[in-house]
């Protein structure tokens, strides 16, 4: 997610990633860019068979609020 500050992305409103190792570390970039500002729109996010664990999933719910 690197270089996805404020701003990034403005057209999106929904996001599947699906059958893709994100990881919690994904999931934790993933989190930063949303904090910073990317995706600005994002109404939807289905992160199916991503691997995520519980660390990656708190990480991203402050994100998603």
């Amino acid at each position: 997610m690197a270089g996805l500050g404020a701003g990034a992305l403005p057209a999106v409103t929904e996001l599947y990633i699906y059958s893709t190792h994100v990881g919690d570390t994904g999931a934790s970039a993933l989190a930063a860019a949303l904090g910073q500002g990317a995706l600005p729109r994002l109404k939807s996010l289905v992160l199916d068979q991503a691997a995520i664990g519980d660390a990656g999933l708190l990480a991203l719910a402050p994100a998603l609020r």
